[in-house]
Parts: C-alpha cells; structure tokens; sequence
C-alpha cells in the first residue's frame, strides 16, 4: 500500500519559521562608504532607496533595516541628512 507524503509536507511546512527581514539592508562596507559631498543619486547608487522619505523633510534620507538575529529583533536606523545643493551634510548611523 503506497501512502502520500503530501499532507506530512504541507502539515510540516506551517511550522517552519522563516527569519524576519524588513525594510533596507544596511551592508556596513556600504554604509561606511556614505560620507560628506556625496549626491543622494551617489548615496541611492549604493544603499538603494531610503524606506522612508518625508515630503515636509526632503533633505533627509531615511534607511531602516529590521531583522531577526537568534530570536531577537535587531533595528538599525541610518538617516543621510543633505544639504541645500542635495549633497551629504551628514549621517547619524
């Protein structure tokens, strides 16, 4: 008599857990390379979009990575501030 794996699979593929992974991900050889005269076309070109950009702040660049490390959240903020010729003033990493 031949049985079907099939509701084993799909019974225990629900209890696998995938690891959380949300908004940017900040390399830190990337972020290291983001420094004062940058373009934002420059800071993009390497960090990718910023997750969020505030219209009533358009010279700030707002990077956020959220990821799941043994079980824990980690959160990782980097804001690229730019100056009024749209060139890195400075970033609080």
């Amino acid at each position: 008599m031949r049985r079907s794996f099939l509701p084993l699979v799909l019974a225990l593929g629900g209890c696998m857990h995938e690891p959380l992974m949300q908004g940017n991900v900040l390399h830190p050889e990337k972020v290291r390379q983001i420094a004062p005269g940058m373009t934002r076309a420059e800071v993009i070109g390497r960090l990718g979009a910023p997750v969020y950009e505030d219209r009533l702040h358009p010279d700030r660049l707002v990077y956020v990575e959220l990821r799941e490390v043994d079980g824990k959240t980690v959160r990782r903020r980097l804001v690229v501030h730019l100056d009024a010729a749209g060139r890195v003033a400075r970033v609080e990493r």
